[in-house]
């Protein structure tokens, strides 16, 4: 079999940016040529997951740099069985594999391109019913289990972004390992964080505000807010950060303090006196 975690041996692809490493072929081996393009585009496209890509091969069990006991620390290990890498501990007499505390941990070798195709789709924009198929696990629930063994590499990668003010990802899209917060979204209306409600569009998910119930797609996120008259304030705070929120059902436009959370309408009866003032104004000049 060859070598999926050797990332100095790489193949290049024409026209696909960074190389792919060699366990990327063998990894999606199974996909269609258009899925096989999508998922090349993710890897030359986001290199957060190539940085990931390469931490999960420096824990894989035959390139781990040094051998400690998962127990004490302890470098001090004897060799119980070479053929299985199985080690025991001088110092607290514990018996352990190379790969405990790794994605890899008590893995068949055959299955390790399952662990790094599911690496992979946290960044892609296939919903969990797909991904599975994709990722070449027998059905989903081993999928889930896959991603269960990434999660504490994915959270210290995220945890890095986090600290470091950026964002994991090229560009907003769903995905499996990200939720809208952490690649920097926020209500339109209000600016209040969001979540997913419709998933079936992968590049272009419906989202929620969680405060205010706002629903759009994430494609909409480029689109500017409404514009506020700068003679508005808030009825109950006097509070100047409004947010002005047209009712696609009834078609009326009502506003949001984003000070103290409460919304009103203005008084459709006052803004029709001063439209008939207006045109008698407008007409006698």
């Amino acid at each position: 079999m060859t070598d999926m975690s050797s990332e100095c041996e790489r193949r290049t692809v024409p026209d696909a940016g960074p190389s792919l490493p060699v366990w990327f072929k063998s990894a999606f081996a199974h996909v269609t040529q258009d899925e096989y393009r999508k998922l090349v585009q993710v890897w030359s496209e986001e290199p957060a997951l190539r940085d990931m890509a390469a931490t999960l091969s420096a824990l894989q069990p035959e390139h781990l740099a040094t051998i400690a006991c998962p127990y004490c620390e302890n470098r001090n290990v004897s060799v119980i069985k070479p053929d299985q890498a199985f080690y025991h501990c001088d110092a607290c007499d514990s018996n352990f594999s190379r790969s405990k505390n790794t994605p890899f941990y008590r893995l068949q070798r055959q299955s390790y391109p399952r662990i790094y195709a599911t690496a992979v789709l946290l960044w892609a924009s296939w919903t969990p019913f797909e991904a599975w198929r994709i990722s070449g696990a027998s059905d989903a629930g081993l999928f889930r289990r896959y991603r269960k063994r990434l999660e504490t590499l994915f959270s210290d990668v995220l945890e890095q972004f986090r600290e470091a003010g950026t964002l994991p990802v090229s560009r907003p899209r769903y995905r499996l390992g990200f939720s809208p917060a952490d690649q920097g979204l926020q209500c339109l209306r209000c600016g209040s964080p969001v979540q997913y409600f419709h998933r079936s569009d992968g590049d272009n998910p419906g989202v929620q505000c969680i405060a205010c119930g706002y629903q759009t797609y994430l494609l909409a996120k480029h689109r500017q807010r409404l514009p506020v008259p700068q003679d508005v304030a808030c009825p109950h705070c006097d509070g100047r950060d409004i947010a002005k929120i047209n009712e696609a059902r009834t078609q009326r436009i009502f506003y949001r303090c984003r000070a103290c959370k409460r919304m009103w309408y203005p008084d459709a009866r006052k803004l029709k006196v001063s439209a008939v003032l207006g045109r008698e104004a407008d007409e006698k000049r």
